[in-house]
């Protein structure tokens, strides 16, 4: 049953309070906390919840009940917390607007002991890295293992590192590969890989893998009370503890990639051959052309982008279609990715294609190499399309000339004089002037729009919310085959890549204070930004929890898009 401590403000009926599941906590458990309008309202503002690790919320709902006939509705807004450390501390008043009024829920105290969970010698965990420096986009494996000499019934709870500075793809484990022995410092322990990935360092510098938390359901052995009794040494008796373990922080010293990269490098690092393939060669037009972009490797592949193809202005051309089949291990990330892209031919004569160039950074050679493509030519016959028709004299032009043209008169023909004075005359004057000032209207507006035009920045603000909607197309159908890994990370690239595009911050410096901190200035309201970050977290630890359904997976999925289209809404 739970105990709900309530402290609720009265006005005019409008009763909004602030309650919680308990008030005594450790610093391993999570409470919940509601906020309840017994109204409707909006613009809703939390508290400060430094204290307090956001492990969910805020989520909204309705409750409705009919009690002797009288109908009621409340709103609720609910979070879980966990405690940071122990001590009293106090959950401030939150507010929301209902009506003309804006209501106040009264602070709540919240009493948190130290965790229940114990430390043994004989369990902890461990996080190991293949390397501690290495190059910006370079692969690192990090493993976070379990050393035991006790028998470990379950885990309890996992906290993963932020992994702040990082790009992470986490590696499928087999029950095979988790478990295993290890000699560490002399003792012999049994081992379990909790969870392994690969990170790529997105900028350089000292980056830390911050440490990595977890709490297991263990027995270990009790004294027997009984000491003189013989048959003691049948007896082997245990103790279901609580124990909990953390890693320490890793230091990583990321190098600068070298300063003379080309133009044409676009963060591709590792080792790569490029492959380009166009067919048909020889089409009619308005047929469609195929031409395939695969670069196959090993490095960070999922994070390399389209490299830039050049066509003739002829020839019309869609947003690729992407594909990724890489395989994630212990030795980092390797397969292929595909770009294709759809190409349609509008007018006859042959186009050319000029070769296209991918460049990456070589771990190997310590060198940029730079790929390229022959040039192709494709053959296009038929009718042009009416569209890209170019101007000629039509049936209708030749109608309208004979309608202009006037016979020549011939015999006396009187001509008088006029007697308005029209040169020099004011008039005359404004109509000299005004072609002059047309143009001069023509030639700012034209400057201006291809200034904004050229403003590649300006371009990718604007269309920043239609970029982001197409890469959750791709969550949508990562969720729709149930691959869950693919959703979040493609919700992720979703949401940092609107971010990164709305505010011409490099993905790479993108955390979620740092974001968070944009908004704020972009006068954003907390409770967008308390969504997006708890959000972004969900997604983060979706990648590596086992405990999330479809269904969670669905509203992440639509919590997600609501958000881009929320801030895009409040921005403009």
């Amino acid at each position: 049953m739970l105990v709900l401590l309530s402290c609720s403000l009265f006005s005019n009926a409008q009763n909004f309070t602030a309650s919680v599941n308990t008030a005594n906590v450790s610093t391993t458990n999570n409470f919940q906390l509601n906020f309840t309008l017994n109204a409707s309202g909006k613009n809703f503002t939390p508290p400060d919840f430094s204290a307090f690790h956001i492990r969910s919320g805020p989520s909204q709902s309705s409750q409705t009940s009919i009690v002797n006939g009288k109908y009621s509705k409340a709103l609720i807004i609910s979070y879980v917390l966990q405690p940071k450390k122990q001590g009293n501390f106090q959950i401030g008043s939150a507010s929301i607007v209902s009506g003309e009024k804006t209501l106040l829920s009264k602070p709540i105290t919240i009493n948190v002991s130290k965790s229940a969970a114990q430390t043994d010698k004989n369990l902890f965990v461990r996080a190991i890295v293949n390397k501690t420096n290495v190059y910006q986009g370079e692969d690192l494996v990090v493993t976070f293992r379990l050393y035991h000499k006790i028998n470990v019934s379950r885990i309890l709870d996992m906290r993963a590192p932020a992994l702040s500075g990082f790009w992470s793809e986490q590696i499928e484990l087999n029950r095979q590969s988790q478990v295993g022995t290890e000699v560490y410092k002399g003792v012999k322990y049994n081992t379990y890989d909790i969870m392994k990935m690969v990170l790529f360092p997105q900028r350089n510098g000292n980056l830390e893998i911050d440490p990595f938390e977890a709490e297991f359901l263990a027995n270990i052995p009790v004294n027997n009370q009984r000491r003189n009794d013989p048959f003691n040494i049948f007896l082997r008796n245990t103790q279901e503890v609580q124990l909990s373990s953390k890693t320490s922080a890793i230091r990583i010293n990321v190098k600068p990639l070298p300063a003379n990269a080309p133009k044409t490098f676009n963060g591709a690092v590792g080792r790569f051959s490029f492959d380009v393939n166009c067919s048909p060669l020889q089409i009619e037009t308005n047929d469609a052309v195929n031409l395939n972009l695969k670069i196959k490797g090993k490095g960070n592949l999922t994070l390399i982008e389209s490299p830039k193809v050049n066509l003739p202005s002829n020839l019309e051309s869609y947003e690729p279609k992407v594909s990724n089949r890489v395989s994630k291990t212990a030795g980092g990330v390797s397969g292929t990715k595909s770009f294709e892209y759809i190409i349609i031919p509008r007018v006859p004569g042959k186009h050319i294609i000029d070769p296209i160039t991918f460049t990456y950074f070589d771990l190997t050679k310590k060198s940029y190499v730079t790929l390229n493509s022959r040039p192709y030519t494709i053959d296009v016959s038929g009718e042009a399309d009416a569209i890209s028709q170019s101007g000629g004299v039509n049936k209708a032009d030749v109608e309208l000339l004979n309608d202009d043209i006037r016979f020549i008169k011939t015999g006396n023909i009187l001509l008088t004089k006029a007697n308005t004075k029209f040169v020099a005359s004011p008039v005359f004057y404004l109509l000299m002037a005004l072609p002059i000032l047309f143009f001069g209207l023509v030639f700012g507006f034209k400057k201006k729009v291809d200034e904004y035009f050229a403003d590649s920045t300006l371009n990718r603000s604007r269309k920043a919310n239609k970029v982001a909607h197409k890469r959750l197309v791709a969550a949508r159908k990562s969720l729709a085959a149930n691959e869950t890994d693919a959703v979040y990370e493609n919700i992720l690239k979703a949401i940092w890549g609107y971010l990164s595009d709305k505010f011409n911050i490099p993905v790479a410096e993108l955390t979620k204070e740092h974001a968070a901190e944009t908004l704020q200035k972009q006068e954003v309201d907390e409770y967008t930004i308390i969504d997006l970050k708890n959000t972004i977290a969900e997604c983060e630890m979706g990648r590596y929890s086992p405990a999330y359904t479809p269904d969670s997976l669905t509203n992440i999925y639509d919590k997600a898009a609501n958000l881009i289209t929320s801030i895009e809404e409040k921005l403009n």
